[in-house]
């Protein structure tokens, strides 16, 4: 009777350390639930905002080579609008006073042919400054809205590096505490 006892002891010894474990295992495995169901959500907004991020991202890049090289165009321009005039006037200067030569000396080929060559270079550059003065306009206006485009895509980019850094901070923590407590409820069933 006394080694029936003593093997009943030890069994119920045994029944409650497996009791106890498999008490602790539920509790791990129902602390991994909880804690990727608190994770999930913020899981999900997480890769929202990585998303965004790099959209966001991808547009400013379009943003600011649209807005660099409509600047260059009209820099471009804005030069030849600036310098020609003059380049002009002193080809038609040079070209009038190879004129006033050329009828008083007459039938030099050398010379005439230097006033055609001036001529044809003053009118050139006369019809590629009012070409310039045409479409300046045009790339000023275009000029503005790559600016602009780039100035709203860098505030776009900024809100949505601040979103990212913000549900950052959020998942770290969460993410921490679902690997805590995969490594646990591991730990228990195994």
């Amino acid at each position: 009777a006394l080694t029936a006892t003593r093997r009943r002891k030890g069994t119920l010894a045994v029944l409650a350390g497996y009791a106890a474990k498999q008490k602790a295992a539920d509790t791990a495995r129902t602390d991994l639930v909880s804690a990727e169901k608190t994770l999930s959500p913020v899981a999900v907004e997480f890769a929202k905002v990585e998303t965004v991020l790099a959209k966001a991202k991808q547009e400013l890049a379009n943003a600011e080579t649209d807005r660099n090289k409509t600047a260059t165009v009209l820099a471009g321009t804005q030069k030849k609008v600036t310098t020609l005039p003059g380049v002009t006037k002193t080809l038609a200067t040079a070209a009038q006073q190879a004129a006033a030569a050329l009828k008083t000396l007459g039938d030099d080929k050398e010379l005439a042919g230097i006033a055609k060559t001036l001529e044809g270079r003053s009118a050139g550059l006369n019809r590629e400054l009012a070409a310039a003065r045409k479409v300046l306009p045009g790339q000023q206006s275009a000029a503005t809205v790559a600016a602009k485009r780039a100035t709203t895509a860098r505030v776009v980019v900024d809100k949505a590096t601040a979103d990212h850094a913000r549900v950052s901070k959020q998942r770290t923590p969460l993410l921490a505490t679902v690997g805590a407590a995969r490594v646990k409820s591991e730990a228990a069933d195994g």
